[in-house]
């Protein structure tokens, strides 16, 4: 089953981060396009609590399931979320992306904007940080994540995609 919700995730996340473009969709597996360079870069990050190291396995498993995502194509990146009161949990410190006020998290929550675009601000930096020192174009970066850093993951596609329009 973890397999499975693995695969589905690095389906998913390539597909929304715009790595889909860099490489044909043949059913479930990813090509590697005939030309060109193809090397990307998968960055994962962590959810709240949690540290960069819980994840870094998935430059192992990932490729397990999909041999193309080997890290002689991709490189993998786990960045550490910095460690944060969190409000919900009387100010208790967590490696957190940004803060959680209210519980359960609704449409009438409050936001820790600030945070939220601080998170983006840094994940933008690593983005920028690969292209420079790695030669990897942002079109061939994946940035994914779990729970909050899924939530960060989305924030900065959505905000890079502002951006462009």
């Amino acid at each position: 089953m973890m397999m499975l919700a693995l695969q589905t995730v690095v389906c998913l996340l390539a597909t929304s981060a715009g790595l889909a473009s860099a490489f044909q969709d043949t059913g479930h597996r990813w090509t590697p396009p005939r030309s060109g360079d193809d090397r990307g870069a998968v960055i994962f990050l962590h959810g709240m609590g949690d540290t960069s190291s819980g994840w870094a396995s998935l430059d192992h498993m990932l490729p397990s399931i999909c041999p193309r995502l080997s890290t002689d194509k991709i490189e993998y990146i786990f960045p550490q979320a910095p460690v944060k009161g969190i409000t919900l949990n009387g100010g208790e410190l967590v490696p957190s992306w940004f803060d959680i006020f209210d519980w359960p998290i609704d449409s009438t929550s409050r936001d820790d904007v600030i945070g939220q675009l601080n998170a983006v601000c840094m994940v933008e930096e690593i983005v920028k940080s690969v292209e420079q020192e790695r030669g990897i174009p942002a079109s061939r970066i994946v940035v994914g994540g779990y729970a909050q850093g899924a939530a960060v993951a989305m924030l900065t596609s959505y905000f890079r995609k502002e951006r462009k329009q």
